[in-house]
């Protein structure tokens, strides 16, 4: 397997984190504004890339996450923590935020 073909993005971390904290497909999907097929297929493409279920799917019941889930689910929030950080957003400044009216 090469390199590229592992490679995954932070959107789909995002969804696996979001997924994994909300306990539902469904609930993430509210919570990220996109569909529940898109949120499966962002972490199903995860899994692929990694080579891992992150999710035991069982028909009738919310996914659970497996251990290797639970593993990558600390990582995932430190590489999107970091990733927010690089880009000069951090969580005070995201927690601050406040609407700014301007007039003329």
């Amino acid at each position: 397997m090469t390199v590229e073909t592992r490679d995954f993005t932070l959107r789909q971390l995002s969804t696996f984190v979001c997924a994994a904290r909300a306990g539902s497909f469904a609930l993430a999907a509210d919570q990220l504004d996109i569909s529940q097929p898109a949120v499966s297929t962002h972490i199903s493409a995860l899994e692929r890339r990694l080579g891992k279920a992150l999710f035991l799917r069982r028909p009738g019941k919310p996914p659970m996450l497996t251990a290797e889930g639970d593993a990558l689910l600390r990582n995932a929030e430190n590489i999107l923590r970091t990733s927010r950080a690089m880009h000069g957003e951090t969580e005070a400044v995201r927690s601050k935020r406040t609407p700014v009216r301007l007039s003329i």
